[in-house]
């Protein structure tokens, strides 16, 4: 069993198809940190996110100012697009600064090609919900993630909407299970 609250990250990734429980998981996650301030980028929903403890960021200035906080961006590819050299800077330097403000950065995604290979090298740990391997780009860590996690083929990736895979580059591989949608949909209410 991962015990989060000993997992001290500065960047993780959530990666998965769209409807594979990357969301809850997010909010798993969060749920360890108790002490800790919680901010969500953008979200669409904010009234959803306040009763669990989320404050709301409206906008790229606000994290200037953040420090010593959780700051999650679900889907990032909807606010900062690849530009023509097929780099992120906007995130680039977000994962730089919140290095530096002591800011746990965690991203969501269903697209993987939004995560290039500069985005990877400041990713600490990783977290991988269900997806189709063969959309993954060629030599990705995602990839190289799976092919190790996997006994025989990665053809045979599949997982359970409750289940991911955790990748730490300090701590290695392992599977967990995520709380089930009804557990997040009762501490809504």
């Amino acid at each position: 069993m991962i015990m989060w609250e000993n997992i001290d990250f500065k960047s993780l990734a959530i990666i998965g198809l769209t409807r594979s429980g990357k969301t809850a998981l997010g909010y798993h996650i969060c749920e360890h940190y108790p002490t800790i301030e919680k901010y969500v980028f953008m979200h669409p929903q904010p009234e959803l996110v306040k009763p669990l403890g989320f404050k709301q960021c409206y906008g790229e200035y606000e994290i200037e100012n953040m420090k010593d906080c959780i700051l999650w961006i679900d889907e990032p590819q909807l606010y900062s697009s690849l530009n023509e050299g097929r780099e992120n800077k906007w995130l680039l330097k977000l994962l730089s600064l919140c290095g530096q403000r002591n800011i746990k950065l965690i991203i969501s995604t269903s697209d993987t090609r939004f995560i290039t290979r500069g985005i990877e090298s400041y990713i600490e740990v990783w977290c991988i919900k269900d997806l189709e391997l063969e959309l993954i780009k060629q030599g990705s860590i995602v990839k190289k993630i799976i092919r190790d996690f996997c006994f025989i083929t990665t053809r045979g990736f599949k997982l359970n909407v409750d289940e991911y895979v955790f990748y730490s580059r300090i701590l290695g591989n392992s599977t967990e299970s995520t709380p089930s949608p009804s557990r997040l949909t009762s501490q809504r209410n």
